[in-house]
């Protein structure tokens, strides 16, 4: 809504998105404030140790008439005070220790979730008779083997190879996308297109391996794939390692950075009038927190830059 409030007051709907934020701003301080009694009952039960312990050792012991004067007194306050700190440090800490267990318990269902079949092979030549490696995990197919007519002439190196598969985007999903067929040569250019929920970005996530194939056999020659998602991400750093990768000044790796490369990708992406608009250039810090907001469109700029300029290509 900020980056588009100048729209939202030409069209007259100031009052309408007040309001809208007014009742969100509720429901966000309505929902706090379970959050917030947690912190004043942790507060208070810290404190208790320190509060009560003394008040409660005196009464008890002037309750069993036990004579109490100065001595025993503060003798006795130095005492409490030794073992009511470690008591309260420990009560402060149960929460934190909670927070982190629950940190714990998702990084291990993380670390336990299935792997991936794996699509991406050694690559393979398809000419009048062509082995193709395919995925053990689809179909229990390992090999395909294609067979040409002696009159058929060698065709290109594909890159892509699918054959009869069944996608789903998901385990819990439905399958979206039934019998493909796709061949992808080496160096052509394929547009993929299609109705909204049709299944394109299905098919790419495929190809990535990030999606479940059922049925049918699939392989990718092994390389490297860049991937410009639709939402772009970009890590957080500045703007020449978010495109380049942190490789770029590594000591380790010198010379793997080409500036006549890197500066004619900048162009290509049309990123040069960018970066001159910032007063740090490509050394701008970008990302969330302490980084220099972009818009969607430089954002996407950064994004397929950054696929160009990889290791790979």
């Amino acid at each position: 809504m900020l980056d588009g409030i100048q729209t939202v007051k030409a069209t007259g709907l100031s009052q309408t998105f007040l309001q809208l934020v007014q009742r969100k701003r509720a429901q966000e301080t309505h929902q706090m404030a379970k959050y917030r009694w947690s912190v004043v009952w942790k507060n208070m039960i810290q404190n208790l140790p320190w509060a009560l312990a003394p008040a409660l050792t005196f009464v008890v012991y002037a309750a069993q008439g036990n004579e109490l004067d100065v001595t025993k007194a503060f003798s006795s306050l130095s005492i409490i005070t030794l073992l009511t700190n470690p008591a309260s440090k420990l009560l402060s800490a149960i929460p934190s220790i909670t927070a982190a267990t629950g940190c714990f318990d998702r990084i291990q269902a993380f670390l336990l979730l299935p792997t991936g079949p794996q699509y991406i092979g050694e690559g393979f030549v398809r000419t009048r008779e062509t082995e193709v490696d395919a995925s053990p995990h689809i179909g229990g197919v390992k090999y395909m083997t294609s067979k040409g007519s002696p009159e058929t002439p060698d065709l290109p190196k594909p890159v892509i190879f699918m054959e009869k598969l069944s996608i789903r985007p998901s385990s819990s999903a439905k399958i979206v996308l039934r019998d493909v067929n796709l061949e992808v040569p080496l160096g052509a250019l394929v547009m993929i297109r299609g109705p909204v929920g049709s299944g394109k970005s299905t098919l790419l996530r495929a190809i990535l391996g990030q999606a479940v194939c059922e049925t049918g056999s699939m392989a990718v020659i092994n390389q490297q794939p860049a991937f410009c998602a639709q939402t772009p991400w970009v890590p957080s750093g500045t703007i020449r390692d978010a495109i380049c990768g942190t490789f770029s000044e590594s000591p380790i790796r010198e010379g793997a950075f080409d500036q006549k490369w890197y500066a004619a990708v900048l162009h290509a992406c049309a990123l040069n009038l960018d970066l001159d608009l910032l007063r740090d250039g490509d050394a701008t810090r970008i990302g969330h927190g302490s980084g220099h907001v972009l818009s969607g469109g430089q954002m996407h700029r950064i994004a397929l830059a950054r696929a160009r300029t990889g290791p790979e290509n």
